[in-house]
């Protein structure tokens, strides 16, 4: 049993690989059936490039930036975006050189997205007010109690951990600004 909220599936076992299978087959939804229309344009690959960062990768990534997400839900996301990218490039035209994926992202991925989106809504958390509900849910501390077996070991806490001991040794604080 689940059902639709805000875009996101919620479930009774609130599983979160089919919640983020949920947002990348409504994504791959979209995007197959803006395939028809981009192809009529006949658009350069730069400007199909443009639209898959302002239109492709919000859906993608609408309702993750306060999951924790493992390296498998990582990897199944970085296989979904070449796989978009592939058929963007088939229907550019110009048809553009071989080029690296990496290139045409020029270092924008969607998992290097989601890490700067779950960054700066830990930003948010820390910012709000300390009454409200989500920085009282965050800093809920529940002393003596002992994970269950099924539970995630995976946590919005640990995600962020490993995502500032990421990109810490590589940026200044005045840097991270000027990046993200």
């Amino acid at each position: 049993q689940s059902i639709k909220f805000l875009g996101s599936t919620i479930n009774n076992n609130m599983n979160r690989r089919s919640a983020i299978q949920s947002r990348m087959d409504s994504t791959r939804k979209l995007f197959k059936g803006l395939l028809p229309y981009l192809s009529e344009l006949k658009a350069p690959m730069d400007l199909l490039m443009q639209f898959y960062g302002l239109v492709i990768v919000p859906c993608m990534l609408y309702g993750l930036k306060s999951m924790s997400v493992t390296s498998q839900n990582k990897s199944t996301l970085m296989r979904r975006e070449i796989s978009m990218i592939k058929e963007l490039s088939t229907i550019a035209h110009p048809k553009p050189a071989q080029q690296s994926i990496a290139s045409l992202l020029n270092n924008r991925t969607i998992n290097r997205r989601m890490t700067i989106t779950r960054i700066r809504y830990f930003g948010h958390i820390v910012r709000s007010n300390h009454q409200s509900m989500i920085k009282r849910a965050y800093k809920y501390n529940l002393n003596g109690m002992r994970r269950r077996p099924g539970r995630p070991l995976y946590t919005f806490q640990k995600t962020l951990l490993q995502d500032f001991n990421k990109y810490s040794d590589m940026m200044t604080i005045d840097e991270w600004g000027e990046a993200f």
